[in-house]
Parts: C-alpha cells; sequence; structure tokens
C-alpha cells in the first residue's frame, strides 16, 4: 500500500510541475484586410497579443495553412500588462490572381489553446 501511495504520489508531482498556468490576452485585430498586391510582391503585417491575465503568456507554436508564409514571434515569456507580437510576412509568387487568405494558427497558454489570425488581400 504504502508503495502504491508513493508513486501516486511521485506521479501527481510530476503531473502539477509539468501542468500549464493559464492566462488571459487581448488582441485588437484577428482578421486584416490589406488591400491588392502584384503577384511578384511580399506583403508583412505584425499581430499585437497583449497579456491581459495575470499570469506570463507563452505562444508556444504557430503553423501556417500556406507555404507562401512564413513568420516570427515573441519567443519568451509576455509579462502580465506586456505586448507581444506574430509577424507575418507573405511571399504570394506561387498563388494565382484574386482574393486570398492566410491563416496562422497560434498556439498559447489561453483558455482557447489556438487563435486563429487571418490576412486578407488581393493578388493582382
Amino acid at each position: 500500500m504504502t508503495k502504491r501511495f508513493l508513486l501516486f504520489y511521485i506521479f501527481a508531482l510530476c503531473a502539477c510541475r509539468h501542468s500549464t498556468v493559464l492566462t488571459t490576452v487581448a488582441i485588437p485585430e484577428d482578421y486584416v484586410k490589406l488591400g491588392a498586391i502584384k503577384w511578384k510582391d511580399s506583403l508583412e503585417y505584425n499581430f499585437i497579443i497583449r497579456n491581459s491575465g495575470e499570469h506570463d503568456l507563452f505562444l508556444k507554436k504557430i503553423s501556417a495553412y500556406c507555404d507562401c508564409a512564413s513568420f516570427n514571434w515573441s519567443k519568451g515569456p509576455i509579462k502580465p500588462g506586456a505586448v507581444g507580437f506574430v509577424h507575418l510576412k507573405i511571399n504570394p509568387a506561387d498563388s494565382s490572381i484574386g482574393v486570398k487568405h492566410t491563416k496562422l494558427a497560434v498556439n498559447m497558454n489561453t483558455k482557447e489553446m489556438f487563435k486563429i489570425f487571418t490576412v486578407e488581400y488581393n493578388i493582382n
């Protein structure tokens, strides 16, 4: 019995140590219309994410829904009240002409584990 309790206790300690503390965010814009660009041009945009909670915010992983997008983001902890960013660069040279929507999924330590950011643009 003591051995089982000890194993349970060790497992519980490990689980608590690796649990994620959640926070909240304020995002001014998650959908942006950038207008028309030429198919050879690239465009860039910074999404702003403010930590409106009481714990550090971590932008854990970002995935793009197309190969035309590259991105960079705030890698360290974003303290309560501070601002972080997701910088998106789109190079639509291989895309067809017309209205496009590039989306990013951002994984962070909030109640909603993922937030989708969208950029709309028109390739001429």
